[in-house]
């Protein structure tokens, strides 16, 4: 983790506050900020923890597909950022954010970067 993971912890706890408080607005405000401190941290754990808060904000905010997309952009950097750093850990993080997405091609492709198989879905 680099020197402002707290900070970035502390903003997605804004984030997650404002989920539980169901004010969508506040949350993606805050969350817009969380995720530019998780892009500049470099680190894939903020970037799949923002991925998460985005999917939440979906959820409360019927964003018609918008936080999902930022999600999904959000496993895309946490992806590119692991993989730079063979980190097996983080492609598998990206995967299960992608699953929860929805998202099972781009699972897929994660978890093949990873070194494990394709999801089983059921053919």
């Amino acid at each position: 983790m680099t020197s402002s993971s707290p900070d970035w912890k502390d903003k997605l706890g804004r984030v997650e506050s404002a989920i539980s408080d169901r004010d969508p607005s506040r949350a993606m405000q805050e969350w817009r900020e969380a995720y530019g401190m998780a892009l500049r941290s470099r680190d894939w754990a903020a970037l799949a923890d923002a991925g998460d808060a985005g999917a939440r904000i979906e959820a409360i905010a019927g964003a018609a597909g918008r936080y999902r997309d930022e999600a999904r952009q959000a496993y895309i950097e946490a992806l590119y950022i692991a993989r730079s750093e063979h980190s097996t850990e983080g492609m598998l993080r990206a995967a299960a954010g992608f699953v929860a997405l929805g998202d099972l091609d781009a699972a897929d492709v994660a978890r093949r970067l990873a070194g494990h198989p394709a999801l089983d879905r059921g053919r």
